[in-house]
């Protein structure tokens, strides 16, 4: 019987999660950014405390090691201000589409809930796209709660790099 497995993310992950990504992106209609991948999300593995930010979805196939495949990430990670007020933020969750409406999403969330509990953070923090009820509904269900909009300004057209992440979004926050 096949399942998926939650798991903290290894360096052996990286081909993986440089697909999912890169499947993330399109689905954004945006550019994937080798330069950013290679900066923020590989650092996340390669550093002790900051792998820990980044957790998978592994599924498991009825065939053992061979129909072993990543399906899902969630990455997240730890801000602490000068005063001591820590947060945990929710930077991408990503579900690959054959593998959606299954709860992979939802048991990814709750190991990073669970996570970044363990590390005694006050609040964590996502952003939402306007439009996406179904990602609205899931971090409801969770308890997060819209606090504000955020808006940008794109002062400078064609730079790409600017463009991955700063779109138009809700901001929700669950206490803990």
């Amino acid at each position: 019987m096949s399942m998926v497995k939650i798991r903290i993310a290894s360096n052996e992950d990286r081909d993986a999660i440089e697909l999912l990504t890169r499947l993330w992106v399109d689905e954004r209609e945006e550019t994937f950014d080798m330069k950013r991948f290679e900066w923020g999300l590989l650092r996340r593995l390669y550093d002790p405390v900051g792998r820990h930010g980044i957790f998978v979805a592994e599924f498991l196939g009825d065939n053992g090691d061979k129909d072993r495949k990543i399906v899902g990430m969630i990455v997240s990670e730890l801000k602490v201000d000068p005063h001591g007020f820590s947060e945990g933020y929710i930077k991408q969750l990503f579900v690959r589409k054959e593998y959606r409406r299954k709860g992979i999403g939802k048991k990814l969330l709750d190991a990073v809930i669970s996570h970044l509990t363990k590390l005694d953070v006050q609040v964590i923090r996502v952003n939402v796209k306007p439009g996406a009820e179904e990602t609205f509904k899931m971090y409801s269900e969770r308890d997060f709660k819209l606090k504000y909009s955020v808006l940008s300004l794109r002062v400078k057209e064609g730079d790409e790099e600017s463009k991955i992440y700063h779109d138009d979004e809700f901001k929700f926050e669950i206490d803990i």
